[in-house]
């Protein structure tokens, strides 16, 4: 016995010990390349060319980490280049966080010459950094990142303004509809000057879009430690109490819940919020609530990272109608080039 296990240590030594370097087992992976298909199955035609699109990426760590998953990250890069080559008029596309698995530069180098690629067709992007972004080996044990040495987003003509100069908590502006809309990108569990400087940098007479990484914890519920603690799974308090150079002490750190109490009710314009983390059987989910306007607030999850080929190319579109009150949430494949039309991919949200 002792003559068979002590390879199959050593095998599994170095499939773990190379893994950050982006060495992979070679596989095929099945895409799609017919052109884009804009129809379902019955044929009925899923987005107008009238209407603007924002398009939301979810955690793309296990395409970035695994060199063969990286053609799943590419064919979603090259499917928004051709939407917006053929007439529909892509205005942003939006990353939820865990740009990396290991926080490791070759991973940060692949992930900037894929977005390099939206950048020279003239889209618009922004990243988030998630839990797998900091630390040594992507463990969340400091706020130490690589993400601002490959990315800059001042080069970016919609970009307004960063915390400190860290382009992991950024302020944009788009037009969607001739409509200005500010997004802003937080870092994984962002602290409490990070939500003051947001709360000062974001132009209130102007509808805005929030993004940061871990923010529902599933379908209907938002990371709430105050009140449900452990029995929510990888909330951002879990990694504040386990390493203080990244919590803080006292803990500096926010879940959704506290982003939501201290940044977006109080707003009257954060009308859009949008997250990744979870994972499956909770990748994807909504929660609708009012601020206090009285408007509604459409919080999104959406993560496929579980999925096959690293996320097997899945996509949100928000498809902002030419009545500017109305966006229809669509999910698409770049691999598959096909649409998931159930109620949980598919729904629509008045926003005036």
């Amino acid at each position: 016995m002792k003559n068979i296990f002590i390879p199959f240590v050593l095998v599994l030594f170095i499939i773990f010990t190379t893994h950050s370097c982006l060495i992979d087992i070679p596989k095929e992976i099945f895409i799609d390349e017919n052109p884009f298909k804009d129809t379902d199955e019955k044929g009925d035609i899923l987005l107008e060319k009238e209407s603007e699109l924002i398009i939301l990426l979810p955690d793309i760590q296990n395409y970035i980490s695994y060199l063969d998953n990286q053609r799943g990250l590419e064919s979603i890069i090259d499917r928004i280049i051709e939407m917006n080559r053929i007439g529909y008029k892509v205005k942003a596309v939006i990353q939820v966080g865990d740009v990396t698995n290991m926080n490791s530069p070759d991973e940060w180098r692949a992930a900037q010459s894929l977005f390099d690629k939206l950048k020279k067709a003239g889209i618009t992007y922004m990243l988030t950094t998630g839990n797998h972004d900091y630390g040594a080996t992507g463990k969340t044990e400091s706020r130490d990142t690589y993400f601002n040495d490959y990315f800059d987003f001042s080069q970016q003509p919609f970009f307004l303004e960063s915390y400190l100069d860290n382009y992991e908590n950024s302020l944009f502006e788009i037009k969607v509809h001739n409509t200005p809309i500010q997004i802003i990108s937080l870092e994984f569990g962002p602290r409490n000057s990070v939500l003051e400087w947001a709360d000062k940098a974001m132009d209130k007479d102007k509808m805005s879009i929030l993004v940061t990484h871990a923010y529902l914890f599933k379908d209907k519920e938002r990371y709430n430690w105050k009140e449900k603690s452990k029995s929510q799974n990888i909330s951002p308090y879990n990694y504040a109490q386990n390493y203080k150079a990244f919590g803080g002490s006292p803990i500096d750190i926010n879940d959704g819940e506290d982003i939501w109490q201290k940044l977006i009710y109080p707003s009257e314009n954060i009308r859009f919020v949008m997250g990744g983390h979870k994972t499956q059987p909770d990748y994807i989910g909504n929660l609708i609530t009012e601020n206090i306007k009285k408007k509604n607030v459409l919080q999104m999850l959406f993560n496929t990272q579980d999925f096959a080929n690293g996320g097997d190319g899945w996509m949100q579109i928000l498809e902002f109608k030419n009545d500017k009150k109305t966006v229809e949430i669509k999910t698409y494949s770049s691999v598959y080039n096909s649409w998931n039309t159930d109620s949980l991919h598919q729904y629509s949200f008045t926003y005036n």
